[in-house]
């Protein structure tokens, strides 16, 4: 009787072992398979990610691409407003030599008053200067304007390279998380694959 419990007790223990050899293995396959379905949901997170910050970057880079032709034009139409000023102020200063030349030559004819045509040199004297003076006015005036629109189109063009800056940096730090997510997409990658 003893042999019989001894190998009763030796199947029971088996029995035993079996049962939770069987229990840990499922165990052990049931947490494979959360590790497993975890991974694959993080994995597809992390992608879901990446896609979402791509196409962001992609329209930060467009806008970018676009301020920054704005910007070239905005410079382009300031040298050429510059060039016109440029023009202008050359105007004002031949104007008012040739005004001068003409008050002097006028000075002159009047110290030398023998002269019996006197009106008549005052009349076109008056008249040449009085042309200059207008040309002057209108030069003066568009010498101004040129300035204020100068002015403006480089209010505009610091402006453009302040948001120029800002859209860069938007896009350094979307490669930036890009690339650690990038990261983290591979290690998680790696991970399932090892559990798989």
């Amino acid at each position: 009787m003893k042999i019989k419990t001894s190998h009763q007790f030796t199947s029971l223990i088996t029995l035993i072992l079996t049962f939770s050899s069987l229990a840990y293995s499922k165990t052990t396959v049931r947490n494979l398979k959360d590790k497993l379905n975890s991974q694959s949901a993080d994995v597809a997170k992390i992608g879901a990610t990446i896609r979402t910050i791509e196409k962001q970057l992609g329209e930060t880079n467009d806008t970018y691409i676009n301020k920054t032709r704005n910007l070239k034009n905005i410079d382009s139409k300031i040298l050429i407003l510059k060039e016109d000023l440029t023009k202008s102020a050359n105007t004002i200063s031949k104007t008012y030599k040739v005004s001068r030349n003409i008050l002097n030559q006028y000075l002159l004819d009047k110290i030398d008053d023998k002269s019996g045509d006197k009106l008549l040199k005052e009349k076109v004297y008056l008249k040449l200067l009085a042309g200059n003076v207008q040309k002057l006015k209108i030069a003066q005036k568009s010498s101004r304007d040129l300035l204020e629109t100068i002015q403006d189109y480089e209010g505009r063009a610091k402006s453009a390279r302040i948001n120029e800056e800002t859209l860069y940096n938007l896009i350094v730090d979307l490669e930036n998380k890009k690339k650690l997510l990038g990261s983290n997409y591979i290690s998680k990658m790696e991970e399932k694959n090892e559990i798989e």
